[in-house]
């Protein structure tokens, strides 16, 4: 990959961090860059129950500038809906005080939360937002719709209808491709849940809403501390405000 100057690396695996081994493929993908300026940048999920392997590896590939942000990714708090989707999340006050660490070590971090997840509510929904945002995660939210994946339980007809899944193809987010570009080719088309049986489609709108507000306001600094003011100073909370 320096080799060929290859700027930025997505990784395949979808627990980076689970092995012993992992730090020592940080420590080498560190000394390369060091020593070629390759590859600029260097991205992978991490394993999702976080552990200090995850804030070692983290550190390394922040100090050599690879990193774009440590993974800490509940998707939700909702405690049914993990059941619903297989799930078992990090406890809530080890996620706290592992972000703590994270910032006091100035690395970055980012948490990812789904919409439409089956069993999520629209104040279940908002209420892990607000928990995030408690446990000192204040410019790293991301939130994506769910997307129903071709050979998956969740394609499953059985399983749409007992989640009452109501979903729509929308041309996919490329997050790092041009869509317009020529020789990106014909558009592609993913499978969106846009409603469930606990979530219906006006209440998916305005949980999307809420979820471009969070992300454009609050965690790109627009209004953060005046949000912040009103939730300390006046108890609402900053989905309360956005909805």
């Amino acid at each position: 990959m320096a080799t060929h100057r290859i700027d930025y690396v997505y990784g395949a695996s979808a627990n980076f961090g689970q092995l012993p081994r992992d730090v020592e493929i940080a420590r080498l993908l560190a000394d390369v860059k060091q020593r070629t300026g390759y590859p600029q940048k260097f991205f992978t999920n991490t394993a999702k129950n976080a552990t200090e392997r995850i804030f070692e590896i983290s550190k390394i590939l922040h100090d050599a500038g690879l990193a774009k942000g440590a993974t800490l990714s509940p998707q939700t708090w909702d405690k049914g809906t993990l059941v619903n989707i297989k799930r078992s999340n990090i406890k809530p006050k080890t996620y706290e005080d592992l972000q703590k660490k994270f910032i006091a070590a100035g690395v970055p971090t980012y948490a990812e939360i789904i919409v439409g997840l089956p069993g999520e509510t629209l104040d279940s929904f908002c209420a892990g937002i607000d928990k995030e945002i408690e446990m000192g995660q204040h410019d790293g939210l991301t939130i994506y719709p769910c997307r129903v994946l071709p050979g998956t339980e969740m394609a499953d007809p059985l399983y749409r209808q007992a989640h009452g899944l109501v979903t729509r193809m929308t041309p996919i987010l490329a997050n790092h491709a041009d869509i317009g570009a020529a020789n990106v080719g014909p558009t592609e088309y993913e499978e969106t849940v846009i409603g469930t049986s606990t979530m219906p489609t006006l209440n998916w709108v305005t949980a999307m809403e809420v979820s471009w507000f969070i992300q454009s306001f609050f965690c790109l600094g627009l209004a953060r501390y005046p949000l912040l003011w009103l939730k300390e100073k006046h108890g609402v909370t900053v989905t309360e405000f956005a909805r």
